[in-house]
């Protein structure tokens, strides 16, 4: 459908085909490439009508940020911490008890 254009003969028929195109924002993406071995991309092409190969690696860039995003703040946290001052010896143990006693 969308190459029908080539053998339309007014601007009518032009006119409808391109208002019928699927509708495709590509302000709101860019285009990355990667290199595979011959050998993934030919497994790739045997599962393309199963799997949206697209929309794999999207999900899975997204999960990988999300994952480094929590490493980084986990290491800030780590972070702030060590600089915080020991407590007390017993502490804990004083903490405990006083929330038992408390019920």
């Amino acid at each position: 459908m969308i190459f029908s254009f080539l053998s339309c003969s007014n601007s009518k028929d032009l006119s409808f085909v391109i208002q019928n195109l699927p509708m495709v924002n590509y302000m709101t993406s860019v285009v990355i490439s990667i290199r595979v071995p011959p050998e993934l991309k030919k497994e790739m092409d045997e599962l393309r009508g199963e799997i949206n190969w697209s929309e794999e690696i999207r999900e899975f860039i997204k999960k990988r940020i999300e994952e480094e995003k929590k490493r980084r703040a986990l290491e800030r946290f780590i972070e702030v911490v060590k600089t915080l001052p020991k407590a007390p010896r017993g502490t804990a143990k004083n903490l405990v008890r006083e929330d038992r006693d408390s019920h």
